[in-house]
């Protein structure tokens, strides 16, 4: 059969046309399809990445913040002890007592609870003082903290319910310790001198001073204040006190 030339034109355009059709199903379209599904792994990846440097730039910055933190803690709680242990307070007394050469007839420590404490800015106002107070103001300069201190703790616990819409309170573990004493007068100078040169606060809320013959004897009242630290914030309990001795004669010296 003798094909006409329009005949053999339509079938040449049919034969490229279905050869087209071939290629562009068989290779060209799966191509296209894995082209696009890696343009949008690409995509994601890049958003990946993105994401992945957001991270760890949030990760640098939150370790800039808790280091800052911990910087800050360290500042606020350096004159704070660490979670208060009675074992570790009877060794550090005892280096005191054998520093100062006092004599200690007996020590009685309450129980470690926790209490309130707030930070805020105080006017001390100076009070009249009593004999013994006087001496102590001026012959040891020891007494750093007001006893009004401690007592607005106490009155804060027991106001704790009237204050339910304050702010939480910041608790402490206390732990005190009444100490009876004899000796002479600058044994227990040096004794009290040793407690305030002490690199963390002992405060010294109550002191007797009776004298006899010569010598001296009462009690002191101390209190322990510590909080729980990071480990790597943990130092060393008992550290060595400054052996520099403040006061002046012994006022119950006999001229």
């Amino acid at each position: 059969m003798k094909l006409s030339k329009r005949e053999k034109i339509l079938i040449i355009i049919s034969g490229v046309l279905l050869v087209c059709f071939l290629i562009y199903n068989f290779i060209l379209s799966p191509q296209i399809t894995r082209l696009n599904q890696l343009k949008a792994e690409n995509l994601k990846l890049e958003k990946d990445t993105t994401d992945s440097k957001d991270s760890i730039n949030s990760i640098k910055t939150l370790e800039k913040n808790i280091e800052s933190k911990t910087t800050e803690i360290a500042q606020s709680t350096d004159k704070l002890f660490p979670q208060l242990k009675q074992n570790e307070i009877i060794l550090l007394l005892d280096r005191f007592i054998n520093d100062s050469n006092i004599t200690i007839e007996g020590i009685n420590f309450s129980d470690i609870e926790l209490k309130p404490i707030e930070y805020s800015q105080r006017d001390i106002s100076e009070k009249e003082d009593t004999r013994f107070r006087n001496i102590v103001n001026q012959y040891n300069n020891i007494v750093k903290y007001n006893k009004d201190l401690v007592e607005e703790s106490d009155n804060d616990q027991n106001n704790e319910e009237d204050n339910s819409n304050s702010e939480e309170e910041i608790k402490v573990e206390n732990l005190s310790a009444t100490m009876v004493y004899s000796g002479d007068y600058f044994e227990m100078i040096d004794f009290l001198s040793l407690i305030d040169n002490y690199d963390k606060s002992i405060i010294i809320r109550g002191l007797t001073i009776i004298e006899n013959e010569g010598r001296v004897t009462g009690n002191i009242l101390l209190d322990f204040y510590g909080i729980p630290k990071f480990e790597d914030l943990e130092d060393d309990f008992v550290n060595t006190p400054s052996e520099d001795r403040k006061g002046k004669d012994n006022p119950f010296q006999i001229q």
